[in-house]
């Protein structure tokens, strides 16, 4: 996809789509709510290219994408458990890695990262849960910009607590509560931190 970034820098695909892939081996029986299976473990992968055109002396710069993730799901008993995801690769902005950067705003160089998050879940009904976790997205440092205008974010670390009530099997209600704190590569703009308190309404098909 074309991702448009805080200081309205375009990039895009160099003419083919990211190619992406995973596969996953799921144990115990099916849910027809979630549709997941009690253990599951996954592997992921995605390889690309992005084009990123600016006004000279840089001009056009062609950067590559790719990432792999380890994802996870493991109950306890019937009704908890813990699921998580460990991701790394480079250029994944598009796909809320990165501190949302694919490249660097300064160099528009592709942009590595890692991380990852880890949530435990407790099914209080068989239609009504909650998941409270961590989560952490690490840019490379020195692949971030540092320039003031390319507002280039060194890490975000984010903790969350939800309720979510599946109505039926197409229809969810939820709220969550969740502290986020960014850190930021200029020394002249300041690190950002907050609670936020979101509601949901998803209907699937």
């Amino acid at each position: 996809t074309t991702t448009i970034d805080p200081v309205f820098g375009i990039s895009e695909d160099n003419g083919l789509p990211n190619f992406e892939g995973r596969i996953a081996y799921g144990m115990g029986p099916l849910n027809p709510v979630t549709a997941t299976r009690p253990i599951v473990l996954g592997v992921s992968a995605v390889v690309g290219q992005l084009r990123t055109t600016t006004t000279m002396p840089v001009g056009r710069v062609i950067t590559d994408v790719w990432g792999i993730g380890v994802d996870f799901r493991v109950p306890f008993s019937e009704s908890c458990g813990i699921a998580g995801e460990m991701f790394s690769g480079q250029g994944l902005g598009t796909y809320n890695a990165g501190v949302l950067q694919n490249i660097n705003r300064d160099t528009l160089g592709s942009l590595r990262t890692s991380g990852g998050w880890c949530e435990f879940f407790a099914y209080l009904t068989p239609r009504l849960h909650s998941h409270s976790g961590f989560g952490i997205d690490d840019p490379k440092n020195q692949d971030v910009g540092t320039s003031p205008v390319a507002f280039g974010r060194t890490q975000n670390t984010t903790i969350y607590s939800n309720l979510l009530w599946d109505v039926n099997s197409v229809f969810r209600i939820g709220t969550e509560l969740a502290w986020r704190d960014t850190n930021y590569a200029s020394p002249l703009v300041r690190n950002n931190d907050g609670l936020g308190f979101h509601t949901q309404f998803q209907w699937s098909f």
